[in-house]
Parts: structure tokens; sequence; C-alpha cells
């Protein structure tokens, strides 16, 4: 699809969603290279066609957290994924992508679907957030099913970030990728019918504050699913930026805190999980797993 210019006629379509992550004001395009805050002043750059609505005083912070993170990929073995490929995820994995990892990511994803065919509200209810969307692919499947997208992250690396979504799945009035914190989103109060951690809640330094935010922005009838995010006993804090793993029963508790029906939803693994697991109790390794947390707000 490539990826066109995010120009005043694709920003029309969605500048009813989106606000100024500073003050939350109306954002108006100026040019081919900013968007406006009227409020507060705040610009916010448009490059190679994807719109950076981070906050002046995180962009250092999150530009280096990215380039850490696209370098231990590197590290891993892990390789840029070509167009086929990535349509392809999560039943075809990365060239040097790990079996275990993405048999375990098809496996929730196929756990989603089901969720998505009974529970969640319809296309048209409005919007759903890839929040963490790293190369969009969820989010571009959510589109294939007839969703309105926004698919945001602070990576815009074109090898392992967003700028490859942009690449790959362009930009357009139902499918936008969106260089953003997920906490908090920039989009207005009560706009998301639907928003999805993939594999990325973890990597939130403040899980509370996060989950309050997203709570702010679904809409009433609205649903948050976490999936692939590590669950285990307790809260276990990362080296860097994040936790190793969240504690299932602090998770819940912080959802039904803000009033959302919880649901958690066990997903059937096959022995290679199995054998992971008891390798783990062998090694007295911090033990976790990857359940599906469905939690709507009231109507």
């Amino acid at each position: 699809m490539g990826r066109p210019e995010l120009d005043v006629t694709l920003w029309n379509k969605w500048s009813s969603v989106l606000v100024c992550p500073n003050c939350r004001g109306f954002l108006e395009h100026v040019s081919g290279e900013a968007v406006s805050c009227r409020t507060c002043g705040g610009n916010y750059p448009i490059r190679d066609g994807l719109l950076s609505l981070i906050k002046e005083d995180d962009a250092a912070s999150w530009e280096a957290f990215s380039r850490r993170y696209s370098e231990k990929c590197r590290l891993e073995g892990c390789l840029r994924p070509g167009r086929s490929r990535l349509c392809r995820l999560p039943f075809r994995r990365p060239p040097g992508g790990s079996r275990f990892y993405w048999t375990t990511r098809k496996e929730s994803y196929l756990a989603f679907m089901r969720i998505l065919g009974r529970q969640v509200p319809a296309p048209a209810a409005g919007l759903a957030a890839d929040l963490g969307a790293g190369w969009g692919w969820l989010g571009f499947r959510l589109y294939q099913l007839g969703y309105r997208v926004l698919a945001l992250d602070v990576n815009r690396d074109r090898d392992y970030g967003l700028g490859l979504a942009a690449d790959t799945f362009g930009k357009h009035e139902h499918f936008l990728p969106l260089q953003a914190d997920f906490s908090p989103p920039p989009v207005r109060k009560h706009s998301l019918s639907l928003a999805v951690f993939n594999a990325s809640l973890h990597h939130a330094d403040r899980t509370e504050e996060t989950l309050k935010s997203i709570e702010r922005k679904l809409q009433p009838g609205g649903i948050l699913v976490i999936m692939d995010t590590p669950l285990g006993k307790k809260s276990v804090k990362a080296a860097e930026r994040g936790f190793r793993c969240l504690g299932k029963g602090e998770l819940v508790s912080t959802l039904q805190k803000l009033h959302l029906s919880v649901r958690i939803i066990p997903v059937r693994r096959g022995w290679r999980w199995a054998f992971f697991q008891i390798r783990s109790r062998l090694k007295k390794r911090i033990r976790f797993s990857f359940p599906i947390i469905a939690a709507w707000k009231a109507k």
C-alpha cells in the first residue's frame, strides 16, 4: 500500500478523535510537516508521513527506549518481515523469530478472535485502538474485520516499529499508525469501543495509572482486552522500563476498582508451553502464564 502523506483531507477524517498529548486541546493541520494545538501552541511533527503525538519532554526518553528495543530484536536474530509475511502474522513467524514465541502469540490471537465473535461491540460501534502496536499486525487484522483502527506505539523504527506498519499497511480513514504513548493515549474521552494491549501492558511503568487512562477513553459498553502480557502471582519489575510480569490478582483488582466487569479467559497451550512451565519450576524461575483479560465498561 505504501506510505501516503498525512494531508489535510486525511487529517480531517481523524481530527475529531485525536487530541493534544500535553493539554488535551484541539489539534489542527498546519502543513504536511506538522499539526498544532490551538490551546497550548504545541507543534507535533509529521515525519515520513507518520504523525508523532509525543510530549516534547518525553521524546528523548522514548527515543532511547525505542533504540534499545530495536537493538534487542536485532541481537535476538529477529529480522524485518517482508510485506507478505507481515500480513500473515501470527500464522507465519518473522525471519529469525522464535517458534515457541510465535506459537504462543498465534494461540492467543485465535482465542481473541473467539472473544470478538461472541462478546465485543461490532465494528460500527466505534473506534478500536491497538495499544503498543509494534509492527501493527493486530491492528491491521482488526481493520480487515471492519473496525476503524488507531495503531499506537512510541517506536517509529522502520524495521522493528510502527514505521514498518506505515510502510506496509499505509494510512487512510479506517487505519492510522500513530507515534504516541498509550498512557494516556491522545484520543478524546469515551471515543474507544475496543482497546487492546497486545503484548504491551507490561512495558508501562505505572500500570494502575495506565489502566485508569484507558477506562476514561472507553465508551459505555466498550471493552478492554489484555493479551500476551505475562501474569504471575505478583508483579516483578524489569531491569529498565516496565515489568517482567504483572501480578494477576493485582491487575484484576485494579480493573474492578475502575468499575469494569472482568473475565479471565484461559488459553489452551500446546506441549511446548507445558515443557516450558516444568523447566521453569525445576530451575526455580519466575512462573507466569498468558491468559486473556477482558474488562467491560457498563453501558
